[in-house]
């Protein structure tokens, strides 16, 4: 939503699962470039490469109505966490981060989120686009219903063609990412076991 130009709707889906993974992987070069890119920068790795260590991966496929592509990879028994590698024009090297999240109690990753659901209730106003809820709801509608024939799972997930997905939009000017100090973790942190 940040890219030049702004949000412009997606177009397409396709959900990917198993030897499905590596097929499409192995058929777009750029994706694997960027997935071990993006995996460089998870602290918690683990030694070999991704093919020899996931038993099941997914893949999530999204076509943008710009002509963008992402592949988003789910690999489990690989690594834990988050993280994103991006080509940018202009630039010779990609660009990519980590996404620390917190592994306990008071899980202080949500606090954005719900403090802009809080200031949603008092002002009245979302915070952010709205459209952006529609568009991740709506992908993973359209990821689910790819992945799925007749009750089954697949594992080459039909791509879906999403035109109710057509929705552009412009992300505030300012960013809403958490920048402050993470808390510690606490055992015994609110309610509940």
């Amino acid at each position: 939503e940040r890219r030049e130009g702004g949000e412009t709707g997606i177009s397409a889906v396709q959900c990917l699962e198993g030897d499905s993974v590596w097929k499409w992987t192995d058929a777009n070069p750029w994706a694997e470039r960027l997935m071990l890119e993006a995996i460089s920068r998870t602290p918690e790795r683990k030694a070999g490469s991704p093919r020899e260590n996931v038993s099941n991966p997914y893949l999530f496929v999204i076509e943008y109505t710009s002509g963008l592509m992402t592949a988003s990879y789910l690999l489990n028994g690989h690594v834990q966490s988050a993280a994103f590698a991006a080509d940018i024009r202009g630039k010779s090297e990609p660009v990519s981060t980590h996404f620390a999240h917190q592994n306990g109690r008071p899980y202080a990753h949500f606090s954005g989120l719900v403090y802009h659901v809080e200031q949603m209730m008092l002002t009245g106003k979302e915070q952010f686009p709205i459209e952006r809820v529609l568009l991740t709801t709506g992908a993973q509608a359209a990821l689910f219903e790819s992945s799925y024939e007749n009750g089954r799972t697949i594992q080459e997930g039909k791509r879906v063609v999403t035109s109710n997905l057509d929705i552009a939009y412009r992300a505030q000017k300012e960013s809403l990412f958490n920048r402050g100090p993470m808390p510690p973790t606490e055992k015994d942190f609110g309610i509940g076991p």
